[in-house]
């Protein structure tokens, strides 16, 4: 059993970029796009993970964007307990 339980209702992945430099009036470019677990339950599971303690995260998955959810949580090796929803996580 997890010392820690974190509920998130409205998960969802966040995705990032990066560039070499920002300047004024120019348009942007990101070199690679990644993709991390979000939602601030999600959070908290993910930050006790990495500092060694046990927790479970409790949310919502619904189309393929909740099964990459389930995915890259199980990489980092969160523990999750998961119920389907008709739609589409965020």
């Amino acid at each position: 059993m997890a010392d820690i339980v974190t509920i998130t209702p409205s998960p969802a992945i966040d995705l990032s970029t990066a560039v070499d430099r920002i300047l004024p009036v120019a348009k942007l470019r990101g070199k690679t796009q990644r993709r991390d677990p979000g939602g601030g339950g999600i959070n908290v599971a993910r930050v006790i993970r990495r500092l060694g303690g046990d927790a479970r995260a409790i949310y919502p998955v619904g189309g393929a964007i909740g099964k990459l959810l389930r995915q890259l949580l199980d990489q980092e090796g969160v523990a999750s307990h998961t119920w389907t929803i008709a739609g589409e996580t965020r």
